[in-house]
């Protein structure tokens, strides 16, 4: 499988980590996985007063592989479900303010999709923070549709 497809959505996050580091998060995940990945959704955070990746989502026809950003260079933390377990989608949408002392200096659109499985136990979860709720929603909406949890 190759990267090149998804390359554009990852490029969109160099301000987050470098573009070799994300290439090579996905690089086993998209050799082993049994379908091209078609597209990368980002899962990101607040981490000390600036934003952080926490992982991205691989999509699939048929999967979604989370892949968890650890930190270790030589190291890869990525699991494959599929699309088709999601039974639930639970939304949590807000803003979070970061603050010196008692001054606000940020404020950050924040969301929370939750996804829940029919495998027992199993959740998804994935993460927004930053200026741009309205676009990454669309985007999740578009990629993990809510009529998953439709029979």
């Amino acid at each position: 499988m190759s990267i090149d497809r998804i390359r554009p959505d990852l490029e969109q996050l160099v301000s987050l980590n470098p573009i070799e580091e994300l290439l090579r998060l996905v690089s086993k995940p998209v050799e082993y996985s049994p379908e091209e990945v078609t597209a990368v959704l980002p899962s990101i955070a607040i981490s000390g007063g600036g934003l952080a990746l926490v992982s991205l989502f691989l999509l699939t026809d048929n999967l979604l592989c989370e892949v968890r950003s650890t930190g270790a260079k030589a190291a890869w933390d990525f699991d494959y479900v599929a699309k088709s377990t999601v039974n639930n989608v639970r939304f949590r949408i807000g803003r979070q303010e970061i603050k010196e002392v008692e001054t606000v200096v940020k404020v950050y659109d924040v969301a929370f999709v939750g996804l829940h499985h029919s495998i027992e136990n199993f959740t998804t979860d994935i993460t927004y923070a930053g200026d741009d709720l309205d676009q990454w929603m669309k985007r999740v909406l578009t990629l993990l549709p809510i009529r998953l949890v439709l029979p």
